[in-house]
């Protein structure tokens, strides 16, 4: 039973993907294959790929959609990938886009994020008859805690801000040289914490979207060379990226492990790149589910805990991922629209 309603849960992704895609050519006149327009979808699907990968991790290991359990870092190094090049463009484009960057960027994090914390810690707290720790709340406010399992996310997307912000008060090499050295600082200190195998796995990603961005030109002649062979070598830097991350784990060796993460990080980031270049994704679904992304990511986790703990949608798998995939929804949007307004009220002080 677990085999049909999980290969249900695949063809329906798919299916959701591949409706309203089209072919379009290179430098087709009003496209550009890195838009918000264009790239909304993909942040839909990779935030589906996010909650099937907790759905899998965390409750249904041994159903047919164990697959998914190994792809949310790269869906999460996609997500950076999609950050870094989205700063970088409105760093081109917007008059004064540095002044007050930290207020406004972290603010539209941190605020949403925080009311997120006090809703787990009160729906744990009932469904568990069991509120977290002091402590352990405390944490979950510098994104170290238990409390909210996502909110790494969030810290090490804050800490990108800052890295940018920084380098970008600078001018010419400059920045590239105060960029490289915080990032570098940056991966080091990681490092060093007790939380270095989760907020390394996907930390490749923003600095490769900053970098299409400003080297896009060259990328683009290079790929569209020859586009075939982009692809295979994409997905074979990927493949390398697997089998060197299955060795770390295999050997328990830590280095090993994130050098297999980058690897397959670069290759996904490579695949989706010569993707977009080809396809248009106009699917209005999607990009609706892409724009409450960030809802979905911070509340999916806490739906999927709140549903489990009844047993016959533990049992079902695709029950439980419509339940979660609607539930997810609706809640997403109600709180987008508290973000919306919050953050318009905000921009008026």
């Amino acid at each position: 039973m677990h085999l049909l309603e999980s290969a249900g849960i695949i063809l329906l992704l798919l299916m959701t993907i591949l409706f309203g895609v089209k072919k379009v050519p290179y430098n087709s006149t009003g496209f550009d294959c890195m838009s918000l327009d264009n790239t909304m979808p993909i942040r839909g699907i990779l935030a589906i790929i996010v909650l099937l990968h907790h759905l899998s991790s965390y409750y249904l290991e041994f159903s047919f959609i164990s697959p998914f359990k190994h792809v949310g870092y790269i869906a999460v190094a996609l997500f950076f990938f999609l950050s870094g090049y989205g700063l970088s463009w409105g760093y081109q484009h917007k008059q004064n886009y540095l002044k007050n960057f930290l207020i406004k960027h972290i603010l539209r994090l941190y605020i949403p994020y925080l009311i997120c914390v006090g809703v787990y810690v009160v729906s744990i707290g009932i469904i568990n008859r069991s509120f977290p720790t002091l402590s352990d709340i405390l944490l979950s406010l510098i994104f170290l805690g238990q409390t909210n399992p996502v909110g790494w996310y969030v810290g090490e997307l804050i800490l990108f801000y800052i890295v940018f912000y920084i380098s970008f008060s600078f001018t010419g090499k400059k920045r590239i040289i105060v960029f490289s050295i915080l990032y570098c600082l940056l991966i080091v200190g990681l490092l060093l914490t007790p939380v270095k195998d989760i907020w390394t796995k996907s930390i490749i990603g923003f600095p490769m979207g900053m970098i299409l961005y400003f080297k896009r030109q060259q990328i683009d002649r290079l790929i569209l060379k020859k586009y075939i062979l982009s692809i295979i070598v994409s997905f074979c830097i990927f493949a390398l990226g697997v089998l060197v991350k299955i060795l770390g784990e295999i050997h328990v060796v830590f280095s090993v492990k994130l050098c297999g993460n980058t690897i397959s990080c670069l290759g996904s980031i490579i695949v989706l790149y010569c993707i977009l270049l080809k396809l248009r994704f106009g699917n209005k679904f999607l990009r609706f589910f892409g724009s409450l992304s960030y809802e979905i990511y911070l509340y999916h986790v806490l739906l999927l805990t709140i549903l489990i703990s009844n047993s016959f949608i533990k049992e079902h798998s695709l029950v439980c991922f419509c339940l979660v995939l609607t539930s997810t929804i609706l809640i997403s949007y109600v709180v987008h629209k508290i973000n919306v307004l919050s953050t318009s009220f905000l921009k008026r002080l």
